[in-house]
């Protein structure tokens, strides 16, 4: 892969942004132009609002001094005297409606042995009650509900934060839902599950989130998989809000 990729939300505006590395991980490197996150990659996962780079590219990102200034604009990343020349991605990580079996989804989750979400049963029927409020529309019961799960549990990205991310999926693929987030919850979480949340409240998703609802029968099982494998424990914790409203919905479809 010469030079990088990148798949926005967004376009960006016409004068480069200018930003900041914000952190730093082995496959993994986020950097802050003003309030917005780009996250890059290494390697061929596929993210909303990122930069996809080669092993050595994303080396010398990734070392690159905390206060270097790193440059962004559709046709380039630069810092110091590197230049990385950038091509747009026509994935951009937005949810298409569609039909799924969620009861298909909840035994591929079941049969995965996913590990269950590390939050209080005060807190997991929290989630349950978010979920509903959202489906069924009542915009400020679910910010009221959310005001106490957002940023719960440990971690980058918070265990709630993650589960209200796969509901937010869930709702995006089968009703259409878009459910954005109002900073005074985003505020309530770390920077990088705040732009996920923001994401997914817009209507866009990891690929191996949308993967599931993608797979066939057969191929169900490995989506599940390897959804989980997202992370420590992001993607299991992402399956548990997928797996939450799946059952509510189910329910309601008798």
């Amino acid at each position: 892969m010469a030079g990088g990729i990148l798949s926005l939300i967004a376009p960006l505006q016409e004068e480069p942004l200018h930003g900041v590395i914000h952190s730093v991980f082995e496959h993994v490197c986020n950097i802050m132009f003003g309030r917005r996150m780009i996250t890059v990659v290494q390697g061929d996962e596929r993210i909303p609002d990122s930069i996809r780079l080669n092993a050595e590219e994303f080396r010398r990102l990734s070392s690159a001094a905390k206060t270097a200034d790193i440059c962004l604009s559709e046709a380039e990343l630069a810092w110091n005297d590197v230049n990385i020349p950038l091509r747009i991605d026509g994935w951009n990580g937005g949810m298409v409606t569609g039909a799924f079996s969620g009861a298909e989804i909840l035994r591929a989750i079941q049969d995965a042995g996913i590990p269950r979400l590390a939050l209080s049963a005060e807190s997991q029927a929290d989630l349950h009650d978010a979920a509903e409020s959202i489906l069924r529309n009542q915009s400020m019961m679910a910010h009221r509900i959310l005001y106490r799960l957002i940023g719960l549990g440990q971690g980058l990205t918070p265990s709630a934060d993650d589960a209200v991310i796969g509901i937010l999926a869930v709702l995006r693929r089968s009703e259409g839902i878009r459910f954005p987030m109002p900073v005074s919850l985003l505020e309530r979480t770390t920077d990088v599950s705040a732009k996920y949340l923001r994401c997914a409240g817009q209507g866009y998703f990891t690929e191996r989130i949308q993967a599931i609802f993608e797979a066939d029968s057969n191929g169900l099982p490995r989506a599940v998989r390897h959804a989980a494998a997202w992370g420590a424990s992001s993607g299991s914790d992402m399956l548990h809000g997928v797996e939450v409203i799946c059952e509510i919905i189910c329910e309601q479809e008798g």
